[in-house]
C-alpha cells in the first residue's frame, strides 16, 4: 500500500484505527469501493533523512492499493474540502498534505521533493514546538438543538491565532481519563489557548447564546 496523504500536527495519541473506520465509513471513499489503513510513519525530505544529522518527524500517514491511489486522492479532495460543513470523520476538521516523501510513497518528481520539504517543516514545528494541555469536556460531541447542529469540538476547532492560524492544532480524548480531552497547542499559542478555554463558557453563550448551556456541566 501507498501513501496517499499525510496530517498536519498527528501525534501518537491519535486513535488511528477509529480514524481509519470512519473514513472508510464515508461515502466519498465507500461508494467506489476503496478501503484505506491509517499507518504511523516518519516523513522524509528524500529518503534517508536521518543520514543528514536530522532527528526524523513522524506523522499518520492515509494508505490505499497503488490500483486505487488516483481515485482514493479524489475521494480524499472532497472528504477535506474547506466547504465540508458537516460529515466529518471522527467529528474532527483534518488538515491534510500529499506527497510526505514517506517510504510509502513511490517515486517523486524534484517538484514533490521541494514541496515534501515544505510540508516536513511544518509539520515538525507543530509537533516539535507544541505543548499540551487536558481539561474536562464531557459533552464535547453533543449538538446544538439548532440549524447546523454543531458542537463544541467544531466551535474551537475555529478559533484562530491573530495571523488566521488555528490555535489548537489537535485535541482529542485523554487516555484512560473518562470526559477528559487533550489539547495541542504550539507553545507561542499556549497562554491564548488557555485564556480561550478559561472563557469558554461566555464566548459559546455570545455566539449561540443559552442553547450553549448543554455544553457545560453546571459547576
Amino acid at each position: 500500500m501507498l501513501s496517499v496523504n499525510g496530517f498536519f500536527g498527528s501525534t501518537e495519541e491519535l486513535d488511528r484505527e477509529a480514524l481509519a473506520s470512519a473514513l472508510n465509513k464515508d461515502p466519498f471513499l465507500a461508494n467506489h469501493g476503496i478501503s484505506v489503513e491509517i499507518v504511523w510513519h516518519k516523513l522524509e525530505i528524500v529518503p534517508q533523512e536521518d543520514t543528514f544529522g536530522q532527528r526524523a518527524v513522524h506523522a499518520a500517514h492515509i494508505c490505499c492499493s497503488t490500483k486505487q491511489i488516483a481515485a482514493c486522492e479524489t475521494a480524499l479532495e472532497a472528504i477535506f474540502a474547506p466547504s465540508r460543513k458537516t460529515g466529518f470523520p471522527l467529528d474532527t476538521i483534518f488538515r491534510c498534505f500529499q506527497n510526505t516523501g514517506s517510504d510509502h510513497v513511490g517515486m517523486l518528481s524534484t517538484k514533490d521533493k521541494t514541496r515534501s520539504a515544505t510540508l516536513w517543516e511544518l509539520h515538525r514545528i507543530q509537533v516539535q514546538d507544541s505543548a499540551k494541555l487536558v481539561e474536562l469536556y464531557p459533552h464535547m460531541l453533543t449538538p446544538l438543538n439548532l440549524p447546523g447542529s454543531r458542537t463544541l469540538k467544531q466551535f474551537l476547532q475555529g478559533r484562530q491565532t491573530m495571523d488566521t492560524r488555528p490555535l489548537f492544532l489537535d485535541f482529542s480524548p485523554t487516555k484512560d481519563c473518562e470526559d477528559y480531552h487533550t489539547f495541542t497547542v504550539l507553545k507561542e499559542h499556549k497562554a491564548k489557548a488557555r485564556e480561550v478555554l478559561s472563557s469558554l463558557v461566555m464566548l459559546c453563550r455570545e455566539v449561540h447564546g443559552d442553547e450553549s448551556k448543554i455544553w457545560f456541566t453546571e459547576d
